[in-house]
């Protein structure tokens, strides 16, 4: 089952690079910048969590978990801000920073970690099992960001989804 999840990353980061490729090779537009970035935070998540999934000490671990939240922190914002550009919805660029210094508090809490217990309250590393593992206790930075990566990507489905039936409805009256 280990090799499987490791050979399942190797794909998806050979998917995400060639995608990226792609992404040099077309234009330039905006959104396709934003494609862009989410794409090299997603490559950058899935190395990390290679990565992790390959350390066999607590000090490999950790520094796998750091990588990883460099791309993970602000892929669903990425996201959120690619979904509404393509579909022609100019989001307010405050609302997008402050999701951006959110992100950059998720890295900040992460990389900071033997300092305070904001993001994991206890780390442990296990052998056991069916292979080495990191055994985190979390904390209220860790539930910051759950909710963040699960709000933010449903919040700006559901208002395209809005205003998509707005648009339909002008267009019915016209």
């Amino acid at each position: 089952m280990f090799q499987i999840l490791v050979g399942i990353q190797i794909i998806a980061i050979l998917v995400t690079i060639l995608a990226i490729v792609n992404m040099f090779r077309a234009g330039s537009s905006y959104t396709q910048k934003l494609m862009l970035a989410f794409l090299v935070a997603t490559l950058v998540h899935n190395a990390g969590y290679l990565q992790e999934l390959l350390a066999k000490t607590l000090a490999e671990a950790m520094i796998a978990i750091r990588i990883e939240y460099l791309g993970s922190s602000i892929v669903a914002i990425l996201f959120m801000m690619f979904m509404c550009e393509y579909c022609g919805y100019k989001s307010n660029i405050w609302y997008e920073r402050a999701l951006l210094l959110c992100g950059c508090a998720v890295i900040v809490m992460v990389w900071t970690t033997p300092l305070h217990q904001l993001y994991y309250k206890d780390i442990a590393f296990c052998d056991e099992g069916a292979f080495p593992h990191v055994v985190l206790t979390y904390g209220p930075g860790f539930y910051f960001y759950v909710l963040m990566c699960t709000t933010v990507p449903w919040a700006s489905v559901v208002l395209l989804l809005l205003l998509y039936g707005k648009k339909e409805k002008s267009l019915k009256r016209n």
